[in-house]
């Protein structure tokens, strides 16, 4: 399917990928909305980090004990589609890149995907 990555400008990335600016004005994040809505929908996937800074649509839970504050768009997204969300996780090790994936989130409501989503980094961190 069909791949589309919201950053916070225009990105190269390879074949299959479709980079969308999410920096930009109402206008410009509503229609990159429409467009994760649409590539879901039709069966795609949407890569985006849950602790972007961008926006002002913010969710509170709590991270080993302290309050975090989460991008809400993702798990809104998730929510209006139906779509399970992917818990993914990068890090270097020297010239290497490990990904580690979390087990799906269901879709239900921004606030409960989000205390989810702690939880299993709250694990993968211990």
């Amino acid at each position: 399917g069909q791949v589309l990555v919201f950053a916070d400008r225009e990105l190269p990335i390879g074949r299959g990928f479709t980079s969308v600016c999410v920096a930009g004005n109402e206008w410009q994040r509503a229609g990159a909305t429409r467009r994760a809505i649409q590539t879901l929908r039709s069966g795609g996937f949407v890569f985006l980090a849950a602790d972007a800074i961008t926006g002002n649509a913010r969710l509170e839970t709590t991270l080993s004990g302290e309050r975090v504050s989460w991008s809400r768009g993702g798990f809104d997204l998730a929510s209006i589609t139906s779509s399970p969300m992917l818990p993914v996780i990068t890090r270097w090790h020297g010239r290497k890149v490990e990904i580690v994936t979390g087990e799906l989130i269901c879709p239900s409501e921004a606030s409960t995907m989000a205390a989810s989503l702690a939880r299993w980094l709250e694990e993968y961190l211990a």
